[in-house]
């Protein structure tokens, strides 16, 4: 692999000496990878989406500081602190383990691996059920995500 950059182009050489140019100033490099050799290691780098700011790819599309500001807006205008204070009580964390347990991991909808525990009646509208082995049931991430 072989890399040049200048204050405005990278190029990157893959194994197949395919050049690839990637210009910093071109709107549409938000979603692209930028790749530099930095050392021995190679960095990858990625515009912020929210603040345009080049950063270190980190696996997510915001910059620490703004991913820090988004989490601070949600902890406080989104959050439902009974629903947190709930879910992380022993009560919940020793009742999920024993529903997931007795399962035997299973996903109740597809039977994939099961890793989270559902309510089937929501525990804000039926909070007298949360702690009911019968309003609960073992799913794996994607069929809980699709519950929601």
């Amino acid at each position: 692999m072989s890399f040049s950059a200048s204050p405005t182009m990278f190029e990157y050489k893959d194994a197949f000496s395919i050049p690839l140019k990637l210009y910093a100033h071109q709107p549409f490099q938000q979603e692209r990878l930028l790749c530099c050799k930095g050392g021995y290691d190679m960095s990858i780098f990625k515009y912020c989406t929210e603040c345009k700011k080049l950063m270190q790819y980190n696996g997510k599309s915001l910059c620490t500081d703004c991913e820090a500001k988004r989490q601070t807006t949600y902890n406080k205008n989104k959050r439902d602190r009974k629903a947190d204070r709930f879910y992380h009580s022993k009560q919940w964390k020793s009742l999920s383990k024993a529903v997931l347990a007795k399962a035997g991991y299973k996903c109740a909808l597809c039977g994939g691996l099961a890793v989270e525990v559902h309510h089937i009646q929501d525990v804000r509208t039926h909070p007298q059920l949360r702690l009911m082995p019968s309003n609960l049931m073992p799913l794996c991430t994607a069929c809980h995500n699709s519950q929601r």
